[in-house]
């Protein structure tokens, strides 16, 4: 069983909602690079928590032979600064190399851009694929000459289509890619889902709330709420679907300052730490929106 709803968490994950087009923009963009092994760009425009990344990781898996794990190579904005950067990069090799620029507007605005003319150099000059993800269509415009003549005119926009979140969580619950073949666990799984989403106006208005919190977009929230379903409720289907979906969208959203102080006693002592560690780096840089989750990852 456990197998299963592993499986169904995995396909949950990398699940992508209303974005079929960029999807096979993007993967045009990677098969004309292997075809070709010329160097190239491409921009990927969105905003927070759109998807960005996990659009780059479903086309990447898509071509397996051809990037190897070594030859992928991660840049932050927040977290890099040129030297580090340019270090990461590392030598020009023969083998195709996967370069992703996170927060590539933070690179853009900065007085010197020594590491952009570093990677676009080594795409012009190599077989170098290059990614960058930016929440701002325009960041290209602070361009020094010298970088812009060697930047792709490709971008790409994350826009997701418009779905009503009830319809998209439908979508989340149970995705395309998840093979089950436990068929009493998938009948069970969908009845529980369809009496989620079929006509029940009280969740329909939840998920919308949930949508309209806070900061991040409504798919990524929205896939939360999935993920916490199929972890809690796979393996016991509670009779109370209304119950149940109020347990997991206070997690996501809450409600009151005094949900938020139960909440944060079920957290770890170095969880904590980590979170008092990114209020002041929003303190320090007036910025509410740093890629949080860098910061786990780093710790």
């Amino acid at each position: 069983m456990s197998s299963t709803k592993d499986k169904l968490l995995k396909a949950i994950d990398d699940t992508l909602i209303g974005l079929d087009a960029q999807f096979l923009d993007l993967y045009n963009v990677f098969e004309t690079f292997v075809s070709t092994k010329t160097g190239k760009s491409c921009l990927i425009v969105g905003q927070e928590l759109s998807g960005k990344t996990t659009l780059i990781e479903a086309v990447y898996k898509k071509f397996p032979r051809d990037f190897v794990e070594q030859n992928i190579v991660n840049i932050d904005g927040h977290f890099c600064d040129d030297s580090e950067g340019t270090n990461l990069m590392g030598n020009q090799t023969k083998e195709s190399k996967l370069v992703i620029v996170d927060n590539f507007e933070q690179f853009a605005v900065r007085s010197r851009q020594q590491l952009l003319y570093t990677i676009m150099n080594q795409a012009c000059s190599s077989n170098c694929l290059v990614l960058f993800c930016s929440r701002d269509a325009n960041c290209t415009d602070a361009f020094e000459k010298r970088v812009r003549s060697r930047f792709s005119q490709k971008k790409i926009f994350l826009d997701p289509d418009e779905e009503t979140p009830i319809e998209r969580l439908s979508q989340l619950l149970i995705p395309s890619t998840w093979k089950c073949k436990d068929k009493e666990s998938l009948i069970q799984w969908t009845k529980f889902c369809n009496g989620i989403c079929s006509k029940n106006k009280f969740i329909e208005r939840e998920m919308e709330r949930v949508v309209s919190c806070g900061l991040g977009t409504g798919i990524y929230k929205l896939k939360q709420i999935a993920l916490l379903l199929a972890a809690k409720y796979f393996d016991n289907i509670p009779e109370e679907y209304d119950t149940a979906v109020t347990g997991i969208t206070v997690m996501v959203t809450l409600r009151s300052s005094t949900e938020i102080l139960d909440y944060l006693t079920t957290l770890e002592i170095q969880e904590v730490f980590i979170l008092e560690i990114m209020r002041r780096l929003t303190e320090r840089n007036g910025l509410r929106e740093i890629q949080y989750l860098n910061i786990f990852q780093s710790l």
